[in-house]
């Protein structure tokens, strides 16, 4: 391509070229040949011959530098956007260190202090302290000034142990914008930060062919030029595997510029229109999501969910829109769960818009992750790239269903 674009060949040079590529590779089949208009660019790129793919990981720069920060670095802290890969980047760094011997203590958004106390002070035992989602998904732990006076304690402790435990701490980008700076617990050291949003195009590209290898029900592709195209266009809010893995699963419905420079956006309104016009579809979706694992050969259904969302639904119901939900759910062969966090909000956000009353739906959903999407809707509240804007009036019906549940609960 480099060549031909470089040089200006007459037709006896060009010949030639076919004639040797002839004696290579056999009589070119005439259907081979294409003709493009001069104006037409062909859009490619290299792709890095160092990324590899181990356990079905495709090992990118950022876990590359992620490995190399830990052999100089105590304390390591990786920050990207909701869909930047960070889970799959901290669970592969430590299974790589668990297979060299060392012990993991992983923990996803709770912090548990207790587990500094089950380390040996004098031990030689290596031990790698790894925090998933730190500060909650969505982010309402930013919130919480004990957590953060838990969190420091945390941190003190492990500075004064010495060279062990190491700490890997995963955040979510739009969680740390949330922290007020009186509140900030980091250190200042922006040495110990890995971005997890640097992924290069072919890095991107590498990972849609893995996931469209991975997917099990695949309605459709796009050509790899037009990806290309695409994906420069991604959005920065939202991480690139997060965008390709919905496009890989529905490049119908996601494999156009609008999703990837509004990839929130466009999923949102996309929900909005299930619950205009295939409700069933919409409310089976929203079933799996509050049930959090549905098991499909379950006898029976939650039916405090059910009455929430939909009288109608049944098992039936489910069963029959299963492989239309396959874009937004995982299936492991046995139970059923939303893929992606970033699904999640998604659905809240459109229910939220839709309902009548989505309160009564909200109250058979887990209350922590209800607190965590809800925001002020005023002008004094800071502005969330995620969250659902509530208006005060209604804080108090919000309080009075949340004191409810967790009055039953308890």
């Amino acid at each position: 391509n480099e060549y031909l674009d470089n040089k200006t060949l007459n037709v006896d040079e060009v010949n030639q070229i076919l004639g040797r590529w002839e004696n290579f590779f056999g009589v070119i089949n005439q259907d081979d040949y294409i003709e493009f208009c001069p104006e037409k660019k062909i859009i490619y790129v290299k792709v890095k011959p160092n990324n590899v793919i181990e356990n079905g990981v495709l090992v990118t720069q950022d876990i590359a530098n992620i490995l190399e920060k830990m052999k100089s670095k105590k304390v390591v802290i990786c920050r990207g956007a909701i869909g930047c890969g960070k889970t799959t980047a901290l669970e592969y760094v430590t299974k790589k260190y668990r297979e060299d011997g060392w012990t993991i203590e992983w923990m996803d958004v709770s912090l548990d202090e207790s587990c500094i106390e089950r380390l040996p002070i004098h031990g030689i035992e290596k031990t790698v302290i790894c925090i998933d989602n730190l500060f909650g998904v969505f982010g309402c732990q930013v919130f919480v000034n004990d957590l953060f006076n838990k969190f420091k304690r945390f941190m003190r402790k492990i500075v004064n142990r010495g060279k062990q435990p190491m700490v890997l701490l995963g955040i979510h980008q739009h969680v740390f914008e949330d922290i007020s700076p009186e509140n900030n617990p980091f250190p200042k050291d922006e040495s110990l930060f890995i971005d997890l949003n640097k992924i290069s195009q072919s890095e991107a590209l590498q990972i849609y062919k893995l996931q469209q290898k991975n997917n099990k029900s695949k309605q459709g592709d796009i050509s790899v030029e037009d990806f290309l195209r695409l994906i420069e266009q991604r959005s920065s809010d939202v991480g690139t595997p997060f965008q390709t893995l919905m496009i890989s699963a529905a490049p119908g419905v996601f494999g156009n510029k609008w999703f990837c420079s509004q990839p929130f956006q466009t999923l949102t309104e996309h929900f909005n229109g299930l619950y205009n016009t295939e409700r069933e579809l919409f409310c089976s979706l929203f079933y799996i999501m509050c049930v959090t694992i549905f098991n499909p050969r379950a006898d029976e259904l939650d039916m405090d969910v059910v009455n929430a969302i939909s009288t109608s639904l049944n098992r039936n119901t489910i069963a029959y829109y299963l492989s239309q939900l396959a874009p937004y759910t995982h299936d492991d062969g046995n139970v059923i769960e939303i893929k992606h966090d970033l699904i999640t909000i998604a659905l809240i956000h459109a229910l939220i818009r839709k309902s009548e009353n989505p309160w009564k739906v909200l109250k058979v959903y887990d209350n922590t992750r209800t607190l965590e999407i809800v925001r002020p809707d005023d002008p004094y509240a800071r502005p969330h790239k995620f969250a659902v804007p509530l208006r005060r009036e209604m804080f108090a019906k919000a309080l009075s269903v949340l004191e409810e549940k967790t009055f039953y609960e308890n």
